[in-house]
């Protein structure tokens, strides 16, 4: 009896002392989870406007599951968690293609297309492969993605990590999974992406904007650059000349090529990338152009904006160029006729750009849509606003597929940038 006492008692000492390290590890994990779609009232505001697709990342142990959840509870019955733990998937180091992932899969894809607000993606998110496939799926179904890693202080200790996983892995196994989350997972691009109700109203006044211009008098005598030889003026639609669009608006503050381009992953690891990741802002639209080759809008940065203007450019138009602003180029496009790049859009601004740093602001051509026309030659037309158009976005990046080769296009930007003198 004595001996059958202390075994139970030695029980329920154990089961005690792991509640109190459960709750303590709790308690730890709870101090890092300062991340603006917690706790920052704008950006959980301009999420449940959006689509969102996070994506946690993490080791085994590290907290990611306690992540997943609290963004699950933030936007409640707008969002669905998806957890590889409930499939029971196995973190492994290399992940197969096994059939709970099938049934994983089929349950995101079906959130997808229900157009669920919030989708919650919590498993290890290591294999380059599996995330590939995230961002495929985030892409065709319009999604804005948002990577995230637990902020604990033992994320990357491997024996730490194998006694607070209940999956029991062994210190070898994590520390070969490690590895992906050494090297850094960067975009092809940096950008604040718009809201779905900001970028439905701002499609819905490219469309009025487009429509009037294409119908006033005076755009109808400039019209040449637009129209194939010997076409008719009469039947021009400038809202179907301009087919292409974006699957997601945005304002693209850097190109990365995935870690390729010339100071990507210095930009990546900054300050203002890393406070500002995931947080929403407000952004001005001043303006909307229009070319032969692209419909944009003008975007005015704020101070706070211009903290992720990749430094190397206000750089250069210090040395360049005083009287021209930082963030000159900021813009989102809204639409590009058949077989033009989206990058274009950006070379298109610069040439407005150019052309008002010289004193030529155009000709005043008539008051549409709530603001002013202005031609500058025989494709520019730009509308200055009255009343400035705000849109709420999301800093994130863009991981998906290289929809068309544009790396050879921002050369040719790097190149007109430096011949207007303005990087």
């Amino acid at each position: 009896q004595i001996r059958s006492l202390i075994r139970k008692t030695s029980r329920h000492f154990t089961k005690l002392s792991c509640n109190s390290s459960s709750s303590q590890a709790s308690e730890t994990i709870q101090e890092n989870m300062d991340f603006p779609f917690l706790e920052d009232s704008r950006s959980i505001a301009t999420i449940r406007e959006s689509k969102i697709f996070f994506i946690i990342r993490g080791l085994p142990g590290s907290g990611k599951s306690y992540l997943a959840k609290s963004i699950k509870d933030k936007y409640e019955s707008t969002s669905q968690l998806l957890s590889a733990d409930h499939y029971g998937i196995i973190p492994k180091v290399k992940e197969p293609v096994l059939k709970q992932y099938e049934k994983f899969d089929h349950r995101i894809e079906g959130y997808c297309k229900e157009g669920t607000n919030v989708i919650v993606i919590d498993d290890t998110n290591h294999d380059k492969e599996r995330l590939d496939y995230l961002f495929d799926t985030a892409d065709k179904y319009q999604y804005s993605v948002l990577i995230v890693e637990p902020k604990t202080e033992w994320k990357m200790d491997c024996k730490t990590l194998v006694e607070k996983s209940h999956w029991d892995p062994s210190v070898e196994v994590v520390e070969k999974m490690k590895l992906s989350f050494e090297e850094p997972l960067l975009p092809l691009y940096f950008g604040w992406f718009l809201s779905k109700d900001s970028s439905q109203e701002l499609q819905l006044k490219r469309k009025h904007f487009l429509e009037t211009l294409g119908k006033s008098s005076f755009f109808r005598k400039n019209v040449k650059q637009f129209l194939p030889v010997g076409a008719n003026k009469e039947k021009l639609d400038l809202d179907k000349y301009f087919c292409r669009r974006p699957n997601i608006l945005h304002c693209t503050t850097k190109f990365c090529d995935y870690g390729n381009a010339e100071g990507a992953e210095e930009y990546a690891a900054s300050e203002a990338v890393n406070k500002f990741y995931s947080k929403a802002f407000r952004l001005t639209i001043s303006a909307l152009f229009v070319t032969s080759k692209t419909a944009g809008a003008q975007v005015e940065l704020s101070s706070e904006q211009l903290e992720l203007w990749p430094k190397e450019e206000e750089e250069e138009v210090a040395k360049s160029n005083e009287s021209l602003s930082s963030g000159s180029r900021a813009h989102i496009t809204l639409a590009t006729a058949e077989g033009v790049q989206y990058v274009q859009t950006g070379l298109d601004l610069l040439r407005f750009v150019r052309m008002e740093e010289a004193g030529n602001k155009g000709d005043k051509m008539g008051e549409i849509c709530e603001g002013t026309v202005h031609y500058f030659n025989e494709d520019m037309w730009m509308l200055y606003l009255t009343n400035k158009i705000h849109v709420n976005a999301l800093f994130s990046g863009f991981y998906g597929k290289e929809r068309q080769p544009v790396s050879s296009l921002m050369k040719s930007m790097k190149k007109a940038l430096l011949s207007f003198n303005i990087i």
